[in-house]
């Protein structure tokens, strides 16, 4: 096998975590590896972990491309200029706080050629829980209700995409909440083939007390997803036409969760969104299915259909507003 593969990791204030990570790519089974680091203006001591780290393989130098930003862009953005500067003919991601397992690369690539494979995708741990992420079949339609249903994870980071994919000139978001599901719908579209490997290859660290979890970024996290949802839908249409029944009622009740977080943040509660997103959704508020939105949330969006916010100022004077 001597495919090249193209690992792009944007690095942001992770000093806590880039050492784990960078061993983990280095020290990857397979050889024919492109490592592009992507500094998105990172403020602490991440960058210098890196580089004192790639002292330690030699080896691996010739195959590291570093790029500083001049000013901080977000995540997909930094995934962008990273697969700008890329030359393999399969592309993956890792996120810089996250690590692999030592043969990933190898398992993976390995997959896609003996099967021919656009995208390849495996399963992963979240904080060391086994996590199934591949689906039980290849039907396309099925796939993209079990990204719109929470079943599946829509993540960049535990799938190998055939760089053949990309030249559809796939879209890099600006707004980084539900980023990864932006790109991999579009992969999703393009692939004519996906693999699939039952095993658990990559770790994917999640940090309750991080800033993107914090309340003070509530508000911030729903607007960035109903902006991407808005572009998800425009794809979707402008593919399969206007008529998305296909994907009903799964792709409702994630634009219904969507709207719902809209209407739960002050400072983005607007009646209007709940109509200017994909307005069929609102006829799949009361139809049960797992618990993506429960009964209550579907009481709040119903009501606030008919401008009664009552319940909303409720919420506000309990979280102390």
């Amino acid at each position: 096998m001597n495919v090249r593969v193209s690992i792009i990791i944007p690095i942001y204030n992770v000093e806590q975590y880039i050492a784990k990570c960078a061993h983990s790519l280095f020290k990857q089974t397979y050889q024919h590896i492109e490592f592009i680091f992507v500094d998105d203006f990172s403020s602490d001591s991440s960058m210098f972990i890196l580089k004192k780290i790639m002292e330690e393989y030699s080896n691996r130098v010739g195959q590291i491309i570093l790029i500083k930003k001049e000013k901080n862009e977000g995540l997909p953005q930094a995934r962008k200029t990273g697969f700008e500067k890329s030359t393999g003919d399969f592309i993956i991601y890792a996120d810089s706080d996250d690590w692999l397992e030592l043969d990933m690369i190898e398992k993976m690539a390995k997959k896609a050629i003996q099967e021919n494979a656009d995208i390849v995708w495996c399963d992963y741990f979240e904080n060391e829980k086994y996590m199934t992420a591949c689906p039980k079949t290849d039907d396309k339609t099925e796939i993209f209700k079990g990204f719109f249903n929470f079943d599946l994870h829509s993540s960049v980071c535990n799938k190998l995409v055939k760089r053949e994919v990309y030249s559809n000139k796939i879209y890099f978001p600006n707004a980084m909440q539900n980023e990864d599901f932006v790109i991999s719908i579009q992969n999703l579209f393009y692939a004519k083939k996906v693999s699939f490997i039952n095993e658990a290859l990559y770790h994917y660290r999640i940090n309750s007390n991080s800033l993107s979890f914090s309340r003070e970024r509530l508000a911030k996290r729903a607007s960035e997803s109903y902006e991407n949802f808005i572009w998800i839908v425009n794809f979707l249409k402008d593919k399969f036409g206007d008529n998305l029944n296909f994907l009903e009622p799964h792709l409702s009740y994630r634009i219904n969760f969507t709207k719902m977080k809209i209407m739960e943040a002050e400072e983005t509660r607007d009646v209007k969104k709940l109509y200017e997103l994909y307005p069929n959704s609102l006829n799949h508020l009361f139809i049960k299915y797992k618990k993506i939105i429960t009964f209550v949330q579907a009481v709040m969006l119903f009501l606030a259909m008919k401008n009664i916010l009552f319940p909303y100022k409720l919420v506000d004077w309990w979280r102390g507003k």
